[in-house]
């Protein structure tokens, strides 16, 4: 792993750095060295010298004198200077133990290496100064850095630990042959790639060495087999306190960021400790004998290994010493063997570029071309070098497949068809439909809906608002394939989508809905009466009812398809190749398409964004703006602004009206919450973006309620499980799961013996087989490959408490109930649980149905589609965004991106909107959170990424 940290002072470098007695007697400027173009070009090599390494920290280059001035506290100008940043590569444990306590050298030298190819990668890409040209300033790439390397072998725990430290000097030269400042953005922002290239190097290298690795994470953190948990635990004090650190702050290690990983090492740093190396030594090597480890065993084996394998490249590490090849076949006693295949480096490389683009263009159509090169890195590692994947990245690109695009992203060659085939199919389709009903007819008819509604509401004001009018009529009457209504919060589509349905049922269609979830199609149709599924249901059955169709028609029996038409209600939340699925069946049906939804609310979590491509490509629209669901002038002029993309102005009129309420302290801040939330708790609803505020807030409304008697039995402890959100790609690799998931298969497996719909958890995993070896209900162990399998959904078990009283959301879809279904439990017998929903009472056993959680406060993403009569909405600003290792300042743009890949203009669009009478916000930074809601989540095109390509290259611009 690596650690980045910028440097402030000149003298506590020096000493830190360059001090004979740093940690232990000899780790000074013996084990020193420059490295680096910056230091060729300044005639700096071997041991760095004090005064050399002095006055580069001071910024003196040369005859040039690095900073800029500004003027003090006192009036007085000053130079500023920033010394360095310190770029700590540090090996893992076990390499550390068999290199510093075992003294196999050569794991020194690879870790070395390493770090030298790493940097070589840093300096290529990295190395960037800022040039001033006039009133503008262009940034320079310029392919070299100055860089000391102090090599150190222990933690400040006097553990082992193999780490260097490169302590890159704050000045680089540009093509006129100035130096300048650093441009040292990059190394924050690409850290984690850093990170990825030196585990991959040197994994690479400890294979070479005769070396078994296991992947102990998604990340690519290795260790070498051989040294179990146990023994690296006891050598990693360090680490456990960094652990503990985050832990309290409910961060896991993995999970951290650069920023605050960095925090929680100063926060648990001792001061340093002079000790005699050679009686550490024996203090590791007694302390290894007590824990059990025999480090020389792997090393002699390591050793013997290399001595056997003949003409191997570096990059080729060949058959595994401490495992033969197992047989590539064959399930047999209710197992799957795994099947081994050994690849060269290339077609590693290959397959890891094919992960990546699969896992992260599952989300989003165009990605950060440095993210798809890291993540192909850390799920390569061993089996191919950064080099490799950066030379077939390349090769990828040049031949069409991925497509580079502005500022440093990329797409895929396939991802362009697929929106240009929905564009398309859209524009073939104008003309090719049925006109229903003439605009005057549709009118008529309109009005002759109005007076039976206002009689059977009792409601002689009821009336279509225009918009609705216009939904209606373009539905009804445009002879196009497909076409689209864009319908903004509140205004009323369900109403308009009954007068279509009834107006074209009268004129003998068949009207059938779809939405994205098994709530949503519920509400779509209890309010519009239109027979609904989710889209994923209705897409099964329209493709099997054609595929009998087709059956029958090639038998030679003849088939009339009656006239349909196709409601698909939320559009905006459908991502593009459902999109395409629906438009694909249409054709082939012969229906007419209604696209109903609002771009300015959240988006599909699948990449595309169909539903707002379609508009901007000429799809016919229909706009339904007049709000009908907020009661109060107040609250209409609030969702007036925030509809009209003005959401500071909306945020200070909620400020204005006391409905913003600000506290730094968390505890006191939630205790505002739930006070608020127990006035009508019947009719409110607590929105938070974060899944971990969600949970801590329904836990302190909980105990609110038992306080105040409202809960009525004691809690029952059970379990839950919550989705942990893997992509399709993560799930055909056992690395990407982790001891403890439960596996639900949806299909079942013969040779395993296990029927459909069970769930399975994971007791052991084996990364390098790609094997999982599962748990089954009755205790029975199978071993079990991802590879291929795709009808699986991967959770995460977690404790909760219920009790009658307790309001409850289901996140699965069963027979008994719908995703997002909410309700109130009424009573527990044993495991079998009665809820109220409002339209029916469910009836479910808690050990078969864990998809359900607490549901006083729901996330953004589960509210949309709720309409309540008060909202009160929780917007966590984080203490620290971290954009690559630095902290942002608050509203920055790197802030800003951040935070937008959870929270942002649309989440506050759908937060703000839910209610008829009232929104309160509690926030912990008011004046952050009044930038963060006009933080873009735009979802990625493409087709626009390209288009952008194309029009700047007709005008002369560049590429990239």
């Amino acid at each position: 792993m690596i650690s980045t940290q910028n440097g402030s002072s000149v003298g506590g470098a020096v000493h830190y750095f360059s001090a004979d007695n740093y940690y232990t007697h000899g780790e000074g400027l013996a084990h020193s060295e420059w490295y680096g173009e910056g230091a060729k070009l300044l005639g700096l090599s071997g041991e760095i010298g004090r005064e050399d390494f002095t006055r580069l920290l001071d910024g003196k280059v040369g005859q040039q004198i690095l900073g800029r001035h500004v003027t003090n506290g006192k009036g007085e100008k000053e130079r500023e200077h920033r010394p360095y940043v310190d770029v700590t590569f540090s090996a893992p444990k076990s390499v550390s133990l068999l290199a510093e306590v075992a003294g196999m050298h050569e794991l020194r030298h690879a870790h070395e290496e390493a770090v030298k190819e790493t940097l070589d990668y840093m300096q290529r890409s990295l190395a960037e100064t800022r040039v001033g040209y006039g009133k503008n300033t262009l940034i320079e790439k310029t392919g070299n850095l100055t860089v000391a390397l102090f090599r150190h072998n222990t933690s400040r725990e006097l553990d082992p630990q193999t780490h260097t430290h490169a302590v890159i000097m704050n000045a680089t030269q540009g093509a006129d042959g100035k130096w300048r400042s650093l441009f040292n953005d990059p190394i924050y922002h690409r850290q984690h790639t850093i990170g990825a290239i030196y585990m991959s190097t040197l994994a690479t290298k400890v294979r070479g060495l005769g070396l078994d690795i296991d992947i102990k994470d998604k990340y690519g953190n290795f260790e070498i087999k051989g040294i179990g948990d146990a023994g690296l635990e006891h050598f990693s004090q360090r680490r456990t306190q960094i652990k503990e650190a985050l832990a309290k702050r409910g961060i896991a290690i993995e999970d951290a960021s650069a920023y605050q990983r960095e925090k929680a090492t100063l926060v648990t740093r001792k001061s340093k400790t002079e000790v005699d190396h050679a009686l550490l030594l024996t203090d590791w090597k007694e302390r290894a004998q007590s824990a059990g480890l025999d480090l020389d065993r792997i090393v002699c084996r390591a050793r013997g290994a290399q001595a056997k394998t003949v003409s191997l490249s570096p990059h080729e590490p060949g058959p595994e010493p401490s495992a033969p090849l197992q047989p590539a076949t064959g399930r047999q006693n209710g197992t799957e063997k795994p099947e081994v295949t050994v690849s060269s480096p290339k077609e590693a490389a290959l397959e890891a570029l094919r992960f990546a683009a699969s896992h992260l263009h599952e989300r989003e159509m165009v990605v950060p071309f440095d993210l798809l090169l890291r993540t192909a890195t850390q799920h390569s590692i061993g089996q191919a070098t950064f080099q490799e994947i950066e030379a077939t990245y390349n090769r990828l690109v040049n031949d069409g497949t991925l497509l580079k695009v502005q500022d440093g992203m990329v797409t895929t060659n396939r991802l362009l068809r697929r929106e240009e085939w929905l564009v398309h199919t859209i524009q073939e389709g104008q003309g090719k439909g049925e006109v229903i009903l003439t605009p005057e007819q549709i009118q008529e008819r309109i009005r002759q809906y109005e007076q039976i509604e206002q009689k059977r509401l009792d409601n002689p004001g009821f009336a279509l608002t225009p918009g609705q009018r216009d939904a209606v009529d373009l539905a009804l009457s445009v002879d196009d394939r497909a076409v689209a209504v864009q319908g903004d919060a509140g205004t009323g589509k369900t109403t308009m989508l009954q007068a279509v349905r009834v107006i074209a049922e009268e004129q003998g269609y068949l009207v059938r809905g779809m939405s994205v979830s098994g709530s949503a199609a519920g509400t779509l149709e209890v309010e519009t009466g239109i027979q609904s599924h989710t889209v994923k249901m209705f897409l099964i059955k329209e493709q099997q009812a054609q595929k009998e169709i087709e059956a029958m028609q090639a038998a030679g029996q003849e088939v009339h398809r009656g006239k349909e038409m196709w409601i698909v209600d939320e559009s905006s939340f459908i991502g593009q190749w459902e999109m395409n699925h629906i438009m694909r069946l249409a054709e082939k049906a012969e229906a007419k398409v209604v696209f109903v939804g609002d771009v300015r609310q959240l988006s599909s979590p699948e990449a595309g964004k169909p539903f707002e491509l379609g508009q901007k490509e000429g799809i016919k629209i229909a706009h339904m703006r007049e709000i009908r669901r907020q009661k109060t002038d107040d609250l209409k002029e609030v969702v007036g602004n925030i509809v009209r993309g003005q959401n500071k102005k909306a945020f200070d009129k909620l400020i204005a009206g006391g409905m913003v309420h600000e506290n730094k302290d968390k505890e006191e801040l939630f205790n505002g919450i739930v006070t608020s939330y127990l006035v009508d708790r019947e009719n409110t609803l607590i929105i938070t973006p974060f899944n971990r505020d969600r949970t801590d807030i329904n836990k302190e409304v909980r105990e609110a309620l038992r306080n105040a008697g409202d809960l009525y039995s004691k809690d029952k402890d059970t379990t839950i499980l919550a989705n942990k959100g893997m992509t399709k790609a993560e799930m055909q690799h056992a690395k990407y799961y982790v001891t403890g998931d439960v596996v639900l298969f949806r299909r079942g497996y013969k040779s395993l013996n296990v029927p459909d719909n069970s769930y399975l958890r994971v007791k052991e995993i084996d990364g390098n087989a790609n094997v999982l070896t599962l748990l089954t209900k009755d205790g029975r162990e199978v071993r079990f490959s991802p590879k291929g399998k795709s009808a699986m959904e991967v959770y995460q078990a977690e404790d909760r408490q219920l009790a009658i009283g307790d309001k409850i959301r289901f996140t699965r879809s069963s027979a008994e109930m719908k995703t997002g279904d909410m309700g109130t439990v009424k009573a527990i017998r044993g495991n079998t649980v009665t809820v109220d929903t409002g339209r029916k009472a469910v009836v479910f056993d808690l050990k078969d149905n864990r998809h359900w959680d607490h549901a006083y406060a729901v996330t953004v993403h589960a509210s949309q589609g709720l309409t309540v009569d008060k909202t009160i909405f929780h917007i966590h600003v984080p203490k620290n965004i971290e954009d690559g290792g630095k902290k942002q300042a608050i509203g920055d743009s790197k802030s800003l991106h951040e935070i937008a890949k959870v929270f942002g203009e649309q989440s506050f669009y759908v937060g703000a909107t839910r209610s008829r009478y009232s929104v309160e916000i509690y926030t912990n930074n008011a004046g952050a959170a009044k930038k963060y809601i006009t933080a873009s989540q735009e979802k990625t095109s493409s087709l626009e990424a390209v288009n952008a390509i194309e029009i700047q290259r007709s005008r002369g611009g560049k590429e990239m």
